[in-house]
């Protein structure tokens, strides 16, 4: 193989000589990559769960006998440390390069072809909580390489009744399928999902997918919520240019465009689900419209062919002010959002603004972004936001992405991160409490009483401690 050396200068403005630079003994090494996976799914594993951790480690240059696996804890203590060998697949022995013509700068060595092997250990951790795992390779310093994954453990994984919490699913990918859906909402905290409904009339695949996930999350007692907001590649030149943004007015401007790429869709779904979505979490293109109730009355009375129960939801900035109520409102529940998100304490604000409103007040709920955020940062608001929600009688708080970088509770790989176990026990334990109250504290002390049947407990923290 061949490449380039680039070596750039940067000049200087109290640069006042000249020279001759030369650089020798220039050494290019292709360093080990690891992959680091567990043999429990999403990386969620319960209390004494034995947990086999493999490593892969492919383009070892050099002898690397062992692998190294530590396991810290929220703190970072080491709470698990175990070494493993590591078997290679392919013997170790050095090959020449033959090349005729050599220039002179090249020096004729011999070279140590990469080599891949595997190591594998086996924990298990008593303790709920979050974990991290590292797997390192020794070596010299440049050799050195690791990886690292988030492992929780939590006590209970049945069904959760997570109560007006849920989540928001942008799109299916090789990482998340329909069939997925059901038992990670039922397991990790979602009473509501919302997910992308519209497919080809030609994919009946697709199509089944969305019927078997539908049926299955509502035996489970979750509430769906099919969304409308991007047609498929193959419908998708009628509303718009390939590089155009797909906006609710624009898509359903004419009966005549929308109902027949619909009609399949309303006839599989229509009779399972109640609640429709006009368009994504973030559209709010029908705020500006002063005709928007009826718009929605003509798209409503279409659609109730399909679906007698029919509901819909719209997508609305918190700032502006939503249509009077004269008549019957062809809209069921309002979907509030605002960048950047409203606090715990604004939420109650705005919240009680809407307490006039015949329609259901739905908002989103996403953590803070870990790269501006401490995990603790995140963790406390997440929970003021959560009690705000049981507080208020909020009727549905999504997650508007569980699979996001920043903000997820999963990983886009569907693995855990951090804040899946903060929103897992806020959720199992709000969702289905009802909010009493607080109390007075000798020390100050903030806190939250829920009940729960005969059953009560308190959140609580301290500022100062």
């Amino acid at each position: 193989h061949w490449g380039r050396l680039h070596v750039r200068v940067a000049r200087q403005r109290s640069l006042a000589i000249g020279g001759l630079i030369r650089i020798d003994n220039v050494r290019v090494y292709r360093k080990p990559r690891l992959q680091l996976t567990t043999s429990v799914q999403h990386n969620v594993a319960r209390p004494n769960e034995q947990i086999r951790i493999h490593c892969v480690a492919t383009g070892i240059k050099g002898d690397v006998p062992q692998v190294e696996f530590e396991v810290l804890d929220l703190e970072g203590n080491a709470v698990v440390t175990k070494s493993a060998p590591l078997n290679y697949d392919n013997p170790s022995h050095d090959s020449e390069r033959q090349a005729e013509h050599r220039p002179h700068f090249v020096s004729k060595q011999a070279l140590a072809r990469p080599r891949n092997g595997t190591a594998t250990s086996v924990v298990s951790l008593p303790q709920p909580g979050l974990y991290t795992v590292r797997a390192h390779l020794g070596g010299r310093t440049q050799d050195i390489q690791g990886r690292s994954l988030m492992l929780a453990v939590l006590e209970s994984q049945v069904a959760v009744k997570a109560g007006p919490f849920g989540w928001s699913i942008p799109a299916f990918g090789p990482f998340l399928k329909p069939a997925d859906v059901p038992e990670l909402a039922a397991k990790f905290g979602a009473g509501w999902v919302k997910f992308p409904i519209w497919f080809d009339m030609e994919d009946t695949a697709s199509a089944d997918a969305l019927v078997a996930m539908t049926e299955r999350l509502q035996a489970s007692g979750i509430r769906c919520i099919g969304r409308l907001d991007e047609p498929p590649p193959s419908q998708r030149s009628a509303f718009a240019d390939a590089d155009q943004e797909l906006f609710t007015r624009n898509m359903f401007r004419e009966k005549e465009t929308w109902e027949p790429f619909l009609e399949p869709v309303l006839t599989r779904l229509g009779m399972r689900l109640t609640w429709f979505q006009l368009g994504r979490d973030d559209d709010l293109s029908l705020m500006g419209d002063d005709h928007v109730t009826d718009f929605l009355a003509e798209i409503r009375e279409t659609m109730q062919a399909y679906c007698q129960q029919l509901k819909l939801t719209v997508g609305w900035n918190w700032l502006n002010p939503t249509p009077s109520e004269e008549g019957i409102f062809p809209w069921q529940s309002v979907h509030y959002r605002t960048a950047p998100q409203l606090s715990s304490q604004e939420l109650a604000h705005y919240v009680e603004s809407t307490s006039e409103s015949s329609q259901q007040t739905w908002i989103n709920l996403e953590p803070l972004p870990a790269s501006k955020y401490s995990l603790r940062d995140r963790v406390r608001d997440l929970t003021e936001r959560v009690i705000e929600v049981r507080r208020l009688g909020i009727e549905a708080a999504f997650h508007p992405n569980p699979f996001a970088e920043e903000t997820g509770i999963f990983r886009p790989d569907s693995t855990v991160t951090e804040m899946l176990v903060p929103w897992h026990q806020l959720v199992s334990r709000c969702g289905q409490a009802a909010y009493v109250g607080s109390i007075h504290m000798p020390a100050g002390s903030t806190n939250h009483v829920f009940e729960n049947g005969r059953r009560g407990f308190m959140v609580i923290w301290n500022d100062r401690s």
